[in-house]
């Protein structure tokens, strides 16, 4: 199988699509893959891992393009979020909107620099619509266009220099957003280009500071309705999932200038991902996860932890095939072997306890039918994650929420011997609710003699 680059042992380490240089060469469609090409707008929501960056890669390098030609010209933009005590939502539209115009100038740059020939060729009318709009995209074109000045071939340094300063009229109508981009849409027209797709993603950054300041702005971005009302005009949005209840009530979706979708993956698309990888890694025509291990429960585990997300299930994955390349082995990984390893690297682990729910790798848990003595066992062990807790802080300090530990003669003493079958209980229930394997547990795990340890890798 020929790569464009070789990924070897990189395949299950990095696990982040924006440093996958290679990621083209594996990528899988998911379902929705066709509902996001064309010009319409849509927001893709979708939690971490499941593969948001990738999909917008795709658009990128594959999508844009019809038979190795560019259809579509790609435009990256990320919103500089203000306050949300920032003016008014006037004035808030206004400063999204420039740095959406800001933003299609440079892409409108970088592209014109590449293909200065085809420029000289299409007509005077479509030159003057691509000057006009390069030279009012910016509000300071040194600043903007300066550093994309370095980085272009000379040709399109020279073609660039001298449209910034070209002598151009004033067309005599008005000169709104929507309409500038709508003349820069025409103006492509002759390059055979369909159009302009705005790509915006990582903005799972934000989403964990301040998502309150990123709901309101992007709140203010999706309602600007003529924004989303002209025709060769697309936006794609990669989203956190935890966005979609909020702006679901911003004007663009309520109205249904935007399309709204769930980046969901089926088993057989997840199977696929993840052999295609192993294929390209190991540099074989096919190489199937059997191939890799042959413990029963293998593939079980991997479609319980992995849930719907990409990351996880390469995640699971990962300890696996690092014990098969440096082993050097020839057949697959057995039982015993796996077991130990996924015992050394459990899936990820993570609790909100505002929202009574919890992550298991890719799989979300709903906590809500825990009773109130598991889940107050959980949130302690979460909160000392990593610690060993004795079974005496569990049922004193947690179950009796006393304040100490009392000593033997102490009026509220207590044998181990008379709380311990309860605790049992307790830690028996927990480990259903969230263990991938509740008979062989890796999350909650006891330490005998000692006490219990919620195991977290974050």
């Amino acid at each position: 199988m020929e790569l464009s680059t070789p990924i070897g042992s990189q395949a299950f380490e990095l696990l982040n699509a924006e440093n996958e240089s290679w990621l083209a060469d594996c990528f899988i469609p998911p379902s929705e893959m066709g509902a996001l090409v064309g010009d319409r707008s849509v927001l893709v929501f979708g939690q971490p891992g499941s593969g948001k960056t990738a999909l917008a890669r795709a658009l990128r390098e594959r999508y844009a393009f019809t038979n190795d030609r560019l259809t579509w010209l790609v435009v990256d933009w990320r919103p500089r979020l203000l306050p949300v005590a920032s003016p008014s939502t006037t004035s808030l539209t206004h400063h999204h909107v420039a740095s959406v115009l800001e933003a299609c100038g440079l892409a409108l740059a970088e592209y014109l620099a590449h293909h200065v020939e085809a420029y000289l060729q299409i007509p005077d009318w479509a030159k003057k619509r691509l000057v006009w709009f390069l030279q009012h995209s910016a509000s300071e074109i040194s600043d903007v266009f300066g550093p994309l000045l370095e980085e272009v071939p000379p040709e399109g340094r020279t073609l660039l220099d001298q449209l910034l300063v070209e002598p151009i009229k004033d067309p005599p109508h008005a000169q709104a957003p929507d309409w500038m981009l709508s003349e820069l849409v025409k103006g492509l027209k002759p390059f055979g280009l369909e159009g302009i797709w705005v790509l915006c993603d990582g903005l799972k950054s934000w989403a964990q500071a301040d998502p309150e300041r990123l709901n309101h702005n992007l709140t203010v971005i999706l309602s600007t309705l003529s924004l989303f009302e002209r025709s060769g005009l697309a936006f794609k949005m990669f989203l956190p999932a935890e966005l979609e209840n909020p702006l679901r009530r911003s004007g663009g979706v309520a109205r249904r200038r935007l399309d709204v979708r769930h980046l969901n993956w089926n088993k057989q698309n997840l199977w696929q991902l993840v052999e295609i990888r192993l294929s390209l890694a190991l540099r074989k025509d096919e190489f199937h996860l059997a191939d890799l291990c042959n413990a029963p429960g293998w593939v079980k585990w991997l479609e319980w932890v992995g849930g719907n997300v990409p990351r996880e299930w390469l995640d699971q994955v990962q300890p696996v095939y690092r014990y098969y390349i440096e082993n050097r082995l020839e057949r697959p990984v057995d039982e015993k072997t796996w077991r130990r390893l996924r015992r050394e690297r459990p899936p990820r682990f993570w609790m909100d306890e505002h929202g009574r729910k919890a992550t298991v790798g890719g799989r979300e848990i709903d906590l809500g039918e825990l009773s109130s003595d598991v889940y107050k066992m959980l949130r302690y062990l979460y909160q000392h994650s990593n610690e060993l807790v004795t079974r005496e802080e569990l049922h004193f300090l947690v179950q009796r929420e006393l304040g100490f530990i009392p000593r033997l003669g102490d009026r509220l003493y207590e044998s181990p011997k008379d709380y311990g079958g309860a605790l049992d209980t307790r830690i028996y229930r927990l480990r259903q609710a969230i263990e991938p394997d509740p008979a062989e547990p890796v999350l909650v795990r006891t330490l005998r003699g000692y006490g219990i340890k919620l195991v977290c890798r974050w």
